[in-house]
């Protein structure tokens, strides 16, 4: 199908045919106006030039660049998001329909709505009538607009609305419009989808074939730039922009929006590498459909890894066969002042104490993050220093307390401690309140026997032992990500074994989940 954005044309497949949704082929269309609000959203830090030398003088110019652009790029394409009204044909069918509902790519000639927003209407049939029914209803319910435009099929919320119950409900009444603001614009396709044909697979020196599932500014910031000598073959992203524009920045040979469809492509090739960067709570489904698929796929899926204990049963079960290689992306393990550290700790035998202290960024509550599937923020990115402590404190945690100051989440500004057998305790402050110059920034505290290690946002360290005092200084922050995907590539290339272990994966995720779980319920205590 042809996507237009920023009036480029682009040739994607089209939506995949999902159970409980409609795929229309477009014939008329119209945006429906949203409240001023519903889309000014996010908090911006006063000063952007000074953002931007902070990250030039800490991150390096190659890091800073990369998110200036991913930056630009992505809110460009948010900004491209809307609320529509649609008549078109119901794809390979002879019915026609209406249709609402949100699309991040609007100017598409297929667009898939939820079953319960479409209509099967009569062809032609009084349609503009409809659409001003749609908009004396959402005139009248304000409230509902908010959650239409915000609402997802991979957000495990009940869509709790119906066109029909909006065509049943609605009425006559004056729209302060202009005539012709509310009539519907016919849209024509035709003639400019014509997708020429894919070429083979043509293989190139490198080895290894590139799959990516997630086409967002993480993967643009952190993954595509230190994945070197591959293949570029397949980028997947439910939008068709991301994917389209991706696709075609980095030189993909397939861009898709479907990852049932596109990774059967996994096929026809000897050596996949599939890196999965996708809503957290699908990335069990792609890891066990890409070695259905071909079980020699080397795949590496960012964290949270799973978002519940059946997910975190069945990923083990497959990374306990030893012919698959499933590797973890927590990155703050690979990062030079985090193995200096560990190195420095390696002979201590009594408890640690650990306390990290996480300034976290502001989202809305809209945000994806905070679906009932994914988990709370504790999943989405406290279990990096979850994991971190796990990575430390070597023994079985025994309980954890917890308790959280927010007044909008139960499991935001909090505060907890997870103590282990042995003694130790690890305490974990997660907070978006503070200043936003460095974005996520952190400071990790370690304590066993007669050392002291601080770790400030990963600039410097400083390690106090036997009276002396030393500090590490780094001129870049470097929390990782480049020498986690160099270590993947050497493993790869060198036929070794995926290195995060099962137990500490076990261990880590039964913890997020068991403080996300615990926050919910509005408990405090628990004993695993």
């Amino acid at each position: 199908m042809v996507i237009i954005f920023k009036k480029k044309k682009y040739d994607i497949p089209h939506p995949f045919n999902n159970e409980g949704e409609n795929i229309l082929k477009v014939l008329k269309f119209r945006i429906i106006p949203l409240p001023a609000y519903t889309k000014k959203r996010e908090n911006k830090f006063p000063s952007a030039l000074k953002k931007i030398l902070f990250f030039f003088l800490h991150e390096g110019i190659k890091l800073t660049l990369n998110k200036i652009n991913a930056y630009k790029i992505y809110q460009e394409i948010a900004a491209e998001k809307q609320l529509v009204f649609v008549y078109g044909q119901l794809k390979e069918k002879n019915q026609f329909a209406i249709a609402i509902g949100p699309q991040a790519c609007p100017n598409a000639e297929y667009l898939s709505f939820p079953k319960e927003l479409t209509l099967i209407v009569d062809q032609e049939r009084n349609i503009d009538q409809k659409y001003r029914n749609v908009l004396a209803y959402l005139k009248i319910n304000r409230n509902k607009i908010e959650h239409l435009f915000d609402y997802s099929r991979y957000s495990g919320k009940f869509l709790g609305l119906s066109l029909e119950e909006i065509m049943n409900e609605s009425c006559e009444m004056p729209l302060k419009m202009q005539e012709k603001d509310l009539s519907l614009e016919t849209v024509n396709f035709n003639g400019l989808s014509n997708p020429e044909k894919r070429p083979k697979f043509k293989k190139t020196n490198n080895k290894y074939d590139l799959f990516i599932a997630g086409a967002g500014s993480y993967s643009f910031s952190y993954i595509l730039p230190y994945v070197k000598g591959v293949n570029y073959h397949t980028v997947i992203d439910i939008n068709p922009i991301l994917a389209s524009v991706m696709g075609e920045k980095y030189g993909f040979l397939y861009a898709d929006t479907s990852s049932e469809r596109a990774l059967t492509r996994l096929s026809e090739c000897d050596n996949p590498l599939l890196i999965i960067s996708t809503y957290h709570s699908t990335h069990l489904s792609i890891i066990e459909q890409a070695l259905s698929i071909n079980p020699d796929t080397k795949i590496l899926v960012e964290k949270p890894p799973v978002t519940n204990n059946d997910q975190l049963n069945r990923l083990i079960s497959l990374r306990a066969n030893p012919a698959h290689f499933i590797e973890i992306g927590y990155n703050r393990r690979h990062s030079p002042i985090v193995k200096r550290a560990k190195k420095i700790l390696s002979k201590c035998h009594e408890p640690y104490t650990i306390t990290c202290i996480v300034k976290e960024k502001k989202l809305p509550l809209s945000h994806w993050y905070y679906w009932p599937n994914q988990g709370t923020r504790i999943t989405g990115n406290l279990c990096h220093w979850i994991d971190l402590g796990v990575y430390f404190i070597r023994k079985k945690p025994l309980s954890i307390i917890a308790i959280s100051a927010s007044g909008k989440h139960h499991a935001d500004e909090v505060s907890c401690g997870i103590t282990f057998e042995d003694g130790s305790l690890l305490t974990l402050i997660a907070s978006d309140r503070g200043n936003q110059l460095r974005g996520v920034q952190e400071y990790i505290d370690i304590r066993c026997e007669d050392i002291t290690i601080t770790i400030d946002d990963f600039l410097n360290m400083r390690v106090q032992k036997n009276g002396k005092q030393r500090i590490y200084r780094r001129m870049l922050r470097d929390k990782g990500h480049s020498r986690m995907y160099e270590e993947l590539l050497s493993k790869i290339n060198q036929n070794r074994s995926a290195s995060y272990p099962n137990r500490d994966l076990e261990i880590s995720t039964t913890l997020y989940l068991s403080i996300s779980s615990l926050l919910l319920s509005k408990g405090n205590f628990m004993n695993l």
